[in-house]
């Protein structure tokens, strides 16, 4: 197996014919593909690597993040249970919080339910300090806030087919949890899920978590031909090469 990171060793007649040869490249989308499973593209130290995670916040952040997933994921219906975290924290952004925090909060939610125009449909009643739909419901019970845009995007919220926009989905919603719990601060943790979403297209562009095809294709000699593919994420190959995740 070979790293090549200026293109030089692809040639058909160089090294050896019997050889697979993957051109990767994060500039267009018609570039060869990893094979990949999914467990392995989201193992912790891989995503560390990629998301360029601090030791002392973002690794045990990233870390809380793929338990909260594994969680998730081991229910019988995945998808049911979190929009029933989604629907809870919807509540609990709207009923009870200061005006600042639940603004905040708001904007972590913008990603997940894909509606910039999400609080269109109410406003912030500062007189009494609480939330109210447009038509006159206040929040100040929480039951009432099932009658706005926002717990209805959570409760119909459906999962990304992509595996990293679901992977930011998981993100941002733990972050919302830790945050509604003041356990952690976005201003220390955002700078990580923006770097995700930074990089999705190019994970997209390089491995393929659906393909079940053998990484060696009955060869004994690949190369990977780094050429064409940026920095950040040529900074993920010697990282798989040491660890054997891509033998």
């Amino acid at each position: 197996m070979l790293l090549d990171f200026n293109g030089e060793y692809g040639w058909e007649d160089c090294i050896t014919r019997d050889k697979i040869v993957y051109n990767l490249n994060t500039h267009r989308d018609d570039g060869d593909r990893i094979p990949m499973p999914t467990g392995v593209l989201l193992e912790h130290e891989i995503l560390s690597v990629l998301t360029d995670a601090t030791d002392k916040t973002q690794k045990p952040f990233l870390k809380r993040v793929l338990e909260f997933r594994q969680y998730v994921e081991a229910k019988d219906n995945p998808q049911a249970y979190f929009r029933g975290i989604l629907t809870r924290r919807v509540t609990e952004t709207l009923f009870g919080c200061e005006k600042k925090k639940s603004d905040d909060l708001i904007d972590l939610f913008r990603p997940i339910l894909k509606d910039e125009d999400l609080i269109a449909d109410i406003n912030f009643y500062f007189k009494t300090g609480v939330w109210r739909t447009n038509s006159g419901i206040y929040f100040d019970a929480e039951e009432n806030t099932r009658q706005c845009n926002m717990y209805r995007k959570a409760e119909t919220y459906k999962f990304p087919d992509d595996l990293m926009e679901k992977m930011l989905d998981y993100m941002y919603l733990q972050l919302i949890i830790e945050y509604l719990s003041s356990r952690s601060n976005p201003e220390h943790l955002s700078p990580i899920i923006n770097r995700m979403r930074g990089i999705r297209k190019d994970i997209r562009k390089i491995f393929d978590t659906s393909a079940g095809d053998d990484l060696w294709k009955t060869k004994n000699f690949v190369v990977f031909n780094l050429n064409m593919v940026n920095l950040t994420m040529k900074k993920l190959y010697p990282y798989c090469w040491q660890s054997g995740l891509i033998r």
